[in-house]
């Protein structure tokens, strides 16, 4: 080879280098020429992880993959419309921005089943409580009786405990935190015992007159609190025996293991929270008159409800009069705690549900609505929220870009609670009118 052919060639090689090291470089880092502005930009990346996993995405109405996690490289700058469809599955849809140099993340996009309800049980539903586990005890009338019937819904279980003739009178009062013990009226009496059934039941009607406004205890499956008469009693059901405990107290408040008692104040304006056994002098908190309240669990501070005013409390415990950290809520119906991360409470009221975070003190708007919103659940992946409204039980995401996916899992007039299993594939309901108890598989 000549020696201006090695030079040629060198000179040639030398400028392919410092052209293609660049442009491998820029390419490397994300870069691409943009036809449609004549520029090279930095491109972004989708980021997409759905359940179930196989499903079919689209990118601006064209099919990219079928299985999930997938992403998305090299994406101009921009907004780009992503579907996400599975046969026998609702859809999922939603505008995203793509950010030059970053990746957006879409994580927890759950595909729910598209399937009608089926019959799970049928039975008169007279009364109801549910345990912090997730369970229910209920009092139907079923094959012309009454029975006590137990219901776990994380394993699908359905169990009769008790049965009554229908010519007695029975009322379902209460369920111990701990789920294994109950108190009952039968006819005139009063009674407890426990769910296994291996406890003969106590008769405990000469204090029926502290099992009207009563609490209780935290942990002691055996004890109660009863306010009567701005009295406050303990009541040790295994000894049938009363205890007086405070006075001037118009409830007893118990979370964390701890009690707490609400007296009214002397302007009769307010009222006063106080641990009880402490010095209601020196730590206590100056509450609104609040009469009645309903205890939200699960959480990380004391949380209540005041029933006549409609105000949602969340107070930081110990209570301590120059550290007292409380918040007020108005317009609150009802609430829940997302308990897996015991940070964000789910609240509504007639027409609106929002959620309070309580470390970053901060709203979110979840949905308004012109119906009746009669109940709010949290989904247990804490990405969704279950409602009712307009005699249909829907669903809507907590993600806020673009518009959120709502949809509507089934419809029946008049349905007063619903209930989800923990892992939030089964909606149990219970249907007055048809006096039926539906299970609906949603993943």
């Amino acid at each position: 080879m000549k020696m201006w052919h090695k030079r040629v060639t060198w000179i040639g090689v030398v400028i392919i280098f410092f052209i293609l090291t660049p442009i491998l470089i820029l390419y490397g880092q994300g870069y691409n020429f943009n036809l449609a502005k004549q520029r090279i930009e930095q491109t972004g990346i989708i980021y997409l992880k759905t359940y179930p996993r196989s499903t079919q995405i689209y990118l601006n109405n064209k099919l990219i993959a079928n299985s999930t996690p997938y992403h998305i490289k090299r994406l101009p700058v921009g907004d780009y419309e992503i579907t996400i469809k599975k046969d026998g599955y609702h859809s999922w849809q939603k505008k995203i921005t793509v950010v030059a140099g970053m990746t957006t993340f879409i994580e927890d996009i759950v595909l729910y089943t598209d399937n009608a309800p089926r019959e799970f049980s049928n039975f008169q539903l007279q009364s109801y409580f549910v345990s912090s586990a997730n369970n229910l005890l209920m009092l139907t009338i079923k094959d012309n009786s009454y029975q006590l019937l137990y219901f776990d819904l994380n394993f699908n279980q359905l169990k009769k405990i008790k049965s009554w003739d229908l010519a007695n009178k029975i009322e379902l009062l209460a369920w111990s935190p701990n789920e294994r013990k109950y108190i009952y009226r039968e006819n005139n009496k009063f009674y407890w015992t426990s769910i296994d059934g291996l406890t003969t039941s106590k008769d405990i009607s000469n204090n029926k007159s502290y099992l009207v406004n009563f609490t209780w205890h935290e942990f002691a499956d055996n004890k109660i609190y009863s306010t009567i008469n701005n009295q406050v009693k303990l009541l040790d059901l295994n000894l049938n025996r009363l205890e007086s405990i405070s006075s001037q107290a118009s409830q007893v408040i118990t979370d964390h293991n701890k009690s707490y008692i609400l007296t009214a104040a002397d302007n009769k304006f307010k009222s006063v929270l106080t641990e009880l056994g402490i010095d209601v002098e020196h730590d206590r908190i100056i509450l609104p008159f609040t009469s009645e309240v309903t205890v939200i669990k699960n959480g990380p501070v004391l949380s209540f409800i005041d029933q006549a005013n409609n105000f949602l409390y969340l107070i930081d415990t110990p209570i301590k009069k120059t550290l007292a950290n409380y918040k007020l809520i108005p317009y609150v119906k009802a609430a829940q705690w997302y308990a897996p991360q015991q940070d964000k409470i789910l609240y509504w009221n007639d027409n609106e549900i929002q959620i309070y975070y309580w470390h970053k003190k901060q709203y979110q708007n979840v949905f308004r609505s012109s119906a009746v919103i009669k109940n709010a659940n949290w989904h247990p992946n804490g990405s969704y929220i279950f409602f009712y409204e307009n005699n249909t039980i829907r669903l809507t995401e907590l993600d806020e870009r673009d518009f959120k996916n709502t949809i509507d899992l089934v419809q029946d007039n008049n349905i007063d609670r619903f209930f989800v299993n923990n892992k939030g594939d089964v909606i149990y309901y219970y249907q007055p009118e048809k006096q039926k108890f539906y299970a609906l598989q949603i993943q």
